[in-house]
Order: structure tokens, then C-alpha cells, then sequence
């Protein structure tokens, strides 16, 4: 049997979890027996048969399967990550951990393309039988497992040749795995056991919302601390949510989506918490108008009654306190480009918009979706690729920010 430093090493791979030397010896012991059952030709037929996977791409994972047929240890290390992504626990902490097998110079690369999904293809059945068990109708069943073609499509778009991209979409795929994602008609929506978001939401007995920032560091432009552009220690300050048997106090966020400089305190008896960091909520994520069509008012709407509906019938150990979106769809700057009647500002205009940690790149992966070397090098294929280009180069951000809706 190959050592898991022998096998690591045969691949390129950089580094791996620790806890990968520990359960090796008994996981090759298993692969004796299996296999690379995931490459079958048989198995991924019958798979896409019952499932309705692939249509575009079909024939050229075959083509992926045989190269990995014919690469034992690339075949060892499949099964392995497999394995390991089965205790649902660690294998989420380990992700960052995890750098891919790279392919030899000049040889051809579709099993290294696709050796993700050679690794969640054997976890279909199971999250296709937890939505079953769960009542998700056969629509929204379907266009759920749709996503893994997309994703296909993605990659293809981006990195120039189909694959299911490691560093993209290894963590992303975890959703799906669990079963805690669905495609509810234009948009996505996934289960998120505790929002996370560092706002508490509070209402008053005339509906008027407040939100109160917790748990960050704050700059005095109204930014979290550390995002780019708003780095300078000396203007940095504790966000800290307080409740007292008479009220509640914190920095309040602006309806720019900014939190505010001076604390305010809202009394116990006009104002009641509505959703904290520890509730549940139901994630948002928008798939891109190639592959999901244009981002309009109604579809959405539609998308949201329609969740609502199937998240608390298919979902009921969790009582979801609100919508939730962390995007660069969020950020209030995006209405310096747009029109106040484009569909991202429609969108947008449904939540309540407030800071949260950033990292300025994300609108890259989205909106331009190629890489790239210099800023010089973006596309202005359409008038905002062309309006957020300048605004880089003039040393400005998009940033990740955060929304909610009730």
C-alpha cells in the first residue's frame, strides 16, 4: 500500500488535513474492495439515468472517468476525499486545509478537472433521498440537482474548459452534500441554522425597524474594520450590542446600509429584538442571468412565496426569523451605476441593507468571472462590467454587504 506522504506527493498536492494520515490505512483498505466504483462507466450511467444530471456534459465526464480508471492513485486520492467528506463535522473546519492534485505539464487534464465531482457523485443518492424524505417538490427536486451541470457550465466559462472547479466550489458544494439547498424558481435558498449576521434586528410597536451592530470592529466610515479601504486602526472602534432590563443600546445601521458613529438606546417598552445572530434564517443566493434569466421584480417575489411555503413545511425543526443575503449585490453604491429601476435595484431595495466583514473581490467572481492579472485587463462588455472597472481603477470597492428581510 502506498504511504498518504507517497500518494500526496505523486499528485502535487501542497497540503492536506491532518486528520487525512489518521483515517488513510483503514479507507485504502476499503478501496481495495470498492475501487474506483465513482469513475464506472456503469455506476455514472445508472446515476445520471435516475437522476437526471447531465445533459451538456455527459460524454465528456465519461471521457474524465476512463483517465481516472487509468490513474490508480489519482483514484486513491478521489476515494479518500470521498471518505473524508463523509463526517459532516470535520470535514467543513478542514476545507482551507485542502489543496487540489495538480496534472503533470503537457498531459490532458479532465480527470484532474472533474476529480471534484467524482467525489460527490457517490453523495447524490443519499441528499437526493434526504429531499425526498423531506417533501421537496419533485420541481424544485429537480432544478436542485440541475446545479451540479451548472456549476459544470461555470467552470467552463471561467476557466475555459468544463470541470468542476476545486478551488471554486469544494466548500460551495457542501450545501448541497446536506441536503440544505434548494432551486426555488429564480433564485436559490439555502438553510442557515444560525444567521451570523453582526446586526440585531429590532422592531417597535409601529413596525419601525432598527438594526444594532454586534460583534465587530468598526471603522468610522460606517465600514467593518479591515475591508479594504478602511484600515486605519486610529478610527476604529468596538461594535458591542447591550441589553439591560430597560433597553437596549448599540450603534445603529443607516438606511445607506452604514453603521453610525453614536450609540443609541432603544427602550424595552417600545422596542422588541426580531432577529439575532443565533436565529435561523433562510440564505439567498442569486445564480447568474445566463443561467437562471433576468433578475425581475416578479420572479423573485415568486421565488420568495414559494420558499417561504416550502422551507416551513419541509423544514419545520427550524423556525426561520427572515431572508438573508451577503452579496455584492448589497452594496448602496451600486445605484451610482444603475437605475433605480434595473433589476439589481429592485432587488436590492427588499432588504435591509448593513456592514459586514468585506473583502472587496467578490463582484470579480461574478460579474467579470474570468481571471486576471491587472484591473486594465476587465471586460466592459456591458455599461456596469465597464462602471465597477473604472471604480477599481480609481481605487474604490464593491463590497460584500449584508441585507435582510422579513
Amino acid at each position: 500500500m502506498i504511504s498518504i506522504t507517497d500518494l500526496m506527493k505523486s499528485l502535487n498536492v501542497e497540503k492536506y488535513p491532518e486528520r487525512w494520515d489518521k483515517i488513510y490505512h483503514e479507507v485504502m483498505k476499503e478501496y481495495e474492495i470498492d475501487g474506483a466504483f465513482f469513475a464506472d462507466e456503469e455506476y455514472i450511467t445508472k446515476l445520471n439515468y435516475e437522476f437526471c444530471l447531465f445533459d451538456d456534459w455527459f460524454e465528456t465526464i465519461l471521457k474524465a472517468a476512463k483517465q481516472v480508471r487509468e490513474n490508480p492513485n489519482l483514484s486513491k486520492y478521489i476515494y479518500l476525499l470521498y471518505h473524508a467528506m463523509q463526517d459532516r463535522n470535520a470535514f467543513p473546519s478542514e476545507i482551507k486545509e485542502i489543496t487540489p492534485p495538480l496534472a503533470p505539464v503537457g498531459t490532458d487534464t479532465y480527470a484532474y478537472d472533474f476529480l471534484l465531482l467524482f467525489a460527490v457523485l457517490p453523495t447524490i443518492p443519499k441528499s437526493a433521498q434526504a429531499m425526498k424524505n423531506r417533501g421537496v417538490p419533485e420541481n424544485v427536486f429537480n432544478e436542485t440537482l440541475k446545479s451540479y451541470e451548472r456549476l459544470i457550465n461555470l467552470t467552463n466559462e471561467i476557466y475555459g474548459k468544463p470541470g468542476l472547479s476545486f478551488k471554486r466550489y469544494l466548500g460551495w458544494i457542501q450545501i448541497y452534500i446536506d441536503a440544505e439547498i434548494l432551486g426555488i424558481g429564480r433564485l436559490n435558498f439555502n438553510v442557515c441554522k444560525h444567521f451570523n449576521g453582526c446586526v440585531y434586528v429590532l422592531k417597535n410597536k409601529h413596525d419601525e425597524i432598527k438594526m444594532l451592530m454586534t460583534g465587530v470592529r468598526l471603522h468610522k466610515g460606517g465600514m467593518v474594520f479591515g475591508s479594504p479601504g478602511y484600515q486605519n486602526e486610529e478610527l476604529a472602534y468596538d461594535a458591542d450590542f447591550c441589553e439591560t432590563d430597560e433597553y437596549f443600546e448599540g450603534y445603529p445601521v443607516g438606511d445607506d446600509g452604514l453603521a453610525g458613529e453614536c450609540r443609541i438606546r432603544l427602550s424595552k417598552t417600545e422596542w422588541r429584538i426580531v432577529l439575532s445572530p443565533e436565529d435561523s434564517v433562510i440564505g439567498v443566493h442569486i445564480p447568474s442571468a445566463k443561467h437562471g434569466g433576468r433578475l425581475s421584480e416578479e420572479a423573485c417575489e415568486d421565488s420568495y412565496t414559494n420558499a417561504r411555503e416550502i422551507f416551513s413545511r419541509c423544514y419545520p425543526e427550524y423556525d426561520f426569523k427572515a431572508f438573508t443575503c451577503g452579496s455584492w449585490l448589497m452594496d448602496n453604491q451600486l445605484g451610482q451605476f444603475l437605475s433605480g429601476d434595473s433589476g439589481i435595484m429592485r432587488f436590492q431595495r427588499k432588504y435591509l441593507l448593513y456592514p459586514r466583514p468585506a473583502t472587496g473581490r467578490a463582484v470579480f467572481s461574478f460579474l467579470f468571472t474570468k481571471p486576471f492579472e491587472k484591473l486594465e485587463e476587465l471586460p466592459e462588455d456591458t455599461s456596469l462590467q465597464r462602471a465597477i472597472k473604472y471604480h477599481y481603477l480609481n481605487g474604490k470597492y464593491i463590497y460584500e454587504q449584508g441585507g435582510v428581510f422579513f
